[in-house]
């Protein structure tokens, strides 16, 4: 693992730390312009420093895969624990909501694979993250590919034009 300099690993650690602060007050029932701007400062500076830690890597399919395993996986595997212990816990007064059936637990199970959707709303209430943490994921190695190869077809064209 190539370790930073001491600046780039500063920065980081800042950007991290205003973004988790960002999404702190944003999620902590504050109202009006502090939620605003913690939801759309936090949340996207957040996804950003992870994007920028993982643009340095030239092997885009390893980072997808690792994304894969590290977001997708654990979504699947936790969504699906607690909506199978939806109904007993329920019994034990723990959760909220109506008792689901087995037909609409299977059918919860099946959103969750495929859709990213379906978990249990009571238990499972902020794994909208994770969705959002895959997609960004692989949006901005899109965007980073897209970018990277427009300006590199201009720099060449500019170098050819002798600017």
């Amino acid at each position: 693992m190539k370790i930073l300099p001491i600046s780039v690993q500063t920065d980081l650690s800042v950007t991290k730390a205003i973004a988790v602060v960002l999404m702190v007050l944003s999620l902590s029932g504050t109202s009006g312009w502090i939620q605003q701007m913690g939801l759309l400062g936090g949340l996207p500076l957040l996804f950003a420093g992870m994007g920028y830690c993982k643009k340095k890597k030239k092997n885009y399919g390893d980072y997808l895969l690792q994304l894969f395993k590290k977001v997708y996986v654990p979504f699947v595997i936790w969504s699906v624990v607690f909506v199978i212990l939806h109904t007993p816990l329920h019994y034990l007064g723990l959760t909220g909501g109506g008792l689901f059936s087995l037909h609409e637990t299977g059918q919860r199970c099946w959103e969750i694979v495929f859709s990213l959707c379906g978990y249990d709303e009571n238990l499972c209430a902020l794994y909208w993250v994770f969705r959002a943490m895959l997609f960004s994921g692989i949006g901005f190695i899109g965007l980073y590919l897209l970018w990277s190869s427009v300006f590199k077809d201009w720099s060449v064209q500019a170098r050819s034009l002798g600017v």
